[in-house]
Parts: structure tokens; sequence; C-alpha cells
């Protein structure tokens, strides 16, 4: 019982580091972190296209505040939205990674 306690506050200790380190450069790049931007650019990168509700399923946010996060990665220029003209009611069919995305991150895809 005692080593997964010990395990537990190990692996919150790890992710408060990394929360630390990885803060400043995010904010350098002028994503919000506590509106998990740096995720949904990560869960974009890991895949060519998804719809809203996918990208909020994938990371566990509500599709109001991706909807409202997405608009300010889109005005930022990091992401690219397609309308799907078979769904009307649907705004953001298909979010891509935007590929200039890529040099303002320092991020090299692997395809």
């Amino acid at each position: 019982m005692k080593s997964k306690q010990n395990v537990r506050h190990y692996l919150f200790d790890v992710e408060m580091l990394r929360r630390r380190l990885l803060r400043p450069y995010f904010i350098e790049l002028g994503l919000t972190v506590g509106q998990g931007q740096p995720r949904i650019l990560y869960e974009l990168r890991k895949c060519d296209g998804m719809s809203q509700k996918e990208l909020s399923d994938a990371c566990l946010i509500e599709v109001t505040t991706m909807s409202r996060t997405l608009d300010r990665l889109e005005s930022m220029g990091l992401i690219k939205r397609q309308n799907n003209i078979l769904r009307r009611r649907c705004k953001s069919n298909n979010i891509k990674f935007n590929s200039c995305t890529n040099v303002v991150l320092g991020i090299r895809r692997s395809r």
C-alpha cells in the first residue's frame, strides 16, 4: 500500500515538474495552457484531421469550450478548419494541424 502511495506522489511530482518546465515555452508561443491548447495541437498532430466532436472527446474538453479554443487557434493560424458542404450544421467537420505550425512550434512531423 505504501509503495502505491509513493508511486502516485512520484508521478504527481513528475507531472508538476513537466508543467513548470513547459509553461514558459507555451506562453512565449501565445498558447493558453489552462484552456488545453497544447493538448489540442498534440491530438491534431497525431491525426491527419478530425471532427470537433472527435477532438473534444480525445482532449476531454466540452464541445462549447472546444469551439471557442479552436476559434483562437484558427485566428493564430495554428489550425485550419474545413466545412463539409453536406453537413451544414457542422461548422468544423474537419480540423487539421496547419503545416506552418510545425515551423512555429519547432515540431518535425515524421510520416
